[in-house]
């Protein structure tokens, strides 16, 4: 993975559950998943037998880290020989998995990485507290920074004001990784993930179809006038609607999407960062459209990271559903490599960044037609607060039942289609 980093304002903090229910279901993406497009099947036991064969060798097992050519997971069948049988796609235009973010989001549904304190009750026993927290990103804005900014637009004149607030911005901001080690695969790929999308919200990575939050409030500037929203905006990406299928412990991920959330914020007087308890419709606007756009913009080549994106927030609902399942247990596997002695690599992702905002001066930069209508002023567009939290806890709730059989069907056609017992993987052809 090529990590690139671009400076950004990034609060991760859970989202309200109107909105996150609101973008869910609203802004939806149409695509749905059917039992006959899943063409790929990979065997965890082969697998995890492949790499505990090449473990401390250079150059072995990079087939099995890339799950043998599965280019996105769909679900999961049990074996009843003691396997576990992810199952999926292999298209040609997807990136490739990597088996790392599978075996950190199970150790992190497992509670491997969970603090634990102690400390004696009211009887005089000694308890134990286990504290899980979902897997995210966060790199924050310091207050102080945010609190220079707010002055500098109270006390300064334009001119002063367009030198000095690029200076401000780079102040550093601390960056952090929750409820998972930081540097692992999820971790980096979440933190460049948000970290990209800084840069396409304030239009420095334009995207096809997508029109910047910087775009659409200068279209607003050019119809009526209205200037562009002095309160900062949160985005975070989270889980987005989901429809899951089970049938005796299979799955199927009809439909498993990433939502773009947002919130209007501002500094509170004691120096924290707190809603503002109202919309700011260009920014709705923006998330709501990248929500729907997601599965296209993660086609894209040069949007790759989205769909690594993607595979953190699949990877993260498999381990949830094969915990809460018990299909280990159920198959028999032994999660002890899994758990204890499989390497992950690590990535060197900066606990410190530095700030960047974009100004444009009006009509000093604006393309020669559209300087022509004759408005006057300075748009400031500096990098939003955003993050990412993976957050699956209320998703794996909303599974339901397969009654109409595809879910049995699917695990028909994998288990037979299976061409030997020791099979790592293999193409199915399933019916509709």
């Amino acid at each position: 993975m090529r990590l690139i980093w671009s400076a950004l304002l990034v609060l991760a903090i859970p989202a309200s559950a109107g909105y996150a229910q609101t973008t869910a279901t609203d802004c939806a993406p149409d695509r749905v998943v059917l039992p006959h497009e899943v063409d790929f099947v990979v065997s965890l036991a082969a697998v995890q037998s492949n790499l505990e064969r090449c473990q401390g060798l250079a150059d072995c097992g990079e087939d099995a880290r890339r799950l043998f050519g599965l280019k996105r997971v769909d679900g999961f069948v049990l074996d009843p020989a003691g396997d576990i049988l992810f199952v999926g796609r292999k298209g040609a235009g997807l990136g490739p998995l990597d088996f790392d973010d599978f075996v950190v989001m199970l150790r992190h549904a497992m509670h491997e990485y969970a603090p634990v304190t102690h400390h004696i009750d009211a009887q005089g026993r000694r308890v134990a507290t286990r504290t899980l927290t979902a897997p995210g990103v966060t790199i924050d804005p310091r207050p102080e920074s945010i609190a220079a900014l707010n002055r500098l637009v109270e006390n300064t004149t334009l001119a002063q004001y367009a030198q000095d607030w690029p200076l401000i911005c780079q102040t550093p901001m601390d960056a952090k990784t929750l409820g998972i080690p930081h540097g692992t695969g999820p971790s980096a790929k979440m933190m460049f993930a948000d970290a990209m999308l800084k840069t396409i919200s304030n239009g420095l990575s334009p995207v096809p179809d997508l029109p910047s939050v910087h775009d659409r409030n200068l279209t607003r500037f050019l119809q009526d006038g209205t200037p562009s929203s002095g309160s900062m905006t949160r985005y975070w990406f989270s889980a987005g609607l989901h429809d899951i299928l089970e049938d005796n412990g299979d799955y199927l991920f009809r439909r498993a999407n990433v939502a773009l959330l947002d919130e209007a914020e501002h500094l509170t007087s004691a120096g924290e960062f707190a809603a503002t308890g109202q919309t700011n419709p260009v920014a709705r606007a923006f998330s709501c459209d990248m929500t729907r756009q997601f599965p296209d913009l993660m086609d894209q080549p040069d949007l790759g990271y989205l769909k690594d994106l993607d595979d953190v927030f699949r990877w993260g609902l498999v381990a949830q559903l094969l915990v809460s399942s018990d299909a280990f247990a159920r198959t028999g596997f032994d999660t002890t490599w899994l758990l204890k002695q499989a390497p992950v690599r690590l990535y060197d992702v900066p606990h410190e960044f530095t700030g960047v905002s974009r100004i444009y001066r009006w009509p000093q930069d604006a393309p020669a037609d559209l300087a022509r209508k004759g408005r006057e002023g300075l748009h400031v567009v500096f990098a939003s607060c955003g993050g990412v939290s993976v957050d699956l806890r209320e998703t794996v709730k909303t599974v339901r039942r397969d009654a109409n059989g595809r879910v049995a069907h699917l695990s028909r056609t994998v288990l037979l289609q299976r061409p030997a017992p020791t099979a790592r993987s293999w193409r199915v052809k399933v019916g509709p």
